[in-house]
């Protein structure tokens, strides 16, 4: 679905808000406007919906290699440790 051209009409409704930008939305437009430092997109609802699950996807893949990064690091303490243990035996 192409969205509707913005009119002078538009009745935007706040739907968040940070220090990084603003999500508004149109309803009789049907059209999701996000406003960040300098720039701003326009998606229609579905486009929005397919937006903010690649969005999550992307972030759980973060959360997900940071876990694996963290482990990681913690093992290679680990090992640290027991080579720096091993070579104080001897």
């Amino acid at each position: 679905m192409k969205p509707a051209l913005p009119s002078s009409k538009c009745q935007h409704v706040g739907l968040a808000q940070s220090q990084v930008g603003e999500i508004t939305l149109c309803p009789d437009c049907r059209v999701v406007h996000i406003s960040l430092q300098y720039f701003s997109m326009r998606f229609d609802l579905d486009a929005f919906d397919a937006l903010t699950h690649m969005l999550a996807t992307a972030q759980s893949n973060i959360a997900r290699m940071a876990q694996l990064s963290q482990a990681g690091y913690e093992a290679l303490e680990v090992r640290a440790v027991d080579v720096a243990n091993t070579e104080t035996r001897h």
